[in-house]
């Protein structure tokens, strides 16, 4: 009987040691890190995004782009689901965290390994088919 309860108290000791280590992990980045998203639900919105970027006075490829943010841009709307979520007609990327990751994660890269680059970004998008926003590089 013992060992059962002392099998269930480990148990549960492990899962509360896991649960405050996730806690823990996200508090400490929230604060640490300046970054401002935090979520413990599901993705329950949808970022579209157009993104163009030009360094040295040249405009980069989508390759490009995808490399130097470390963006997935093959993951794209079909014509369909564009005009079934009310989403502006162009072309568009899709983001599955919120749109201050997506900013953060652009300011980070240019305040660091592209701070020589010059670089002019500006980012287009919509979040849950709302309006269209605009954020710019160097802001």
């Amino acid at each position: 009987m013992t060992s059962r309860r002392s099998r269930i108290s480990l148990a549960v000791a492990v899962a509360a040691v896991i649960l405050l280590a996730q806690v823990g992990i996200n508090i400490w980045q929230h604060a640490a890190g300046g970054t401002r998203y935090f979520a413990w639900a599901p993705n329950d919105y949808l970022v579209t995004y157009d993104l163009q970027v030009s360094a040295g006075g040249r405009p980069l490829t989508p390759e490009e782009i995808q490399s130097r943010y470390r963006l997935d841009l093959t993951n794209r709307l079909g014509e369909d689901t564009k005009a079934k979520l009310r989403l502006a007609k162009v072309e568009r990327y899709v983001f599955e965290d919120p749109p201050q990751e997506l900013k953060d994660r652009i300011r980070r890269y240019e305040q660091t390994k592209g701070k020589h680059d010059a670089a002019r970004v500006t980012l287009v998008y919509q979040f849950d088919g709302g309006r269209e926003q605009t954020w710019l590089w160097p802001s």
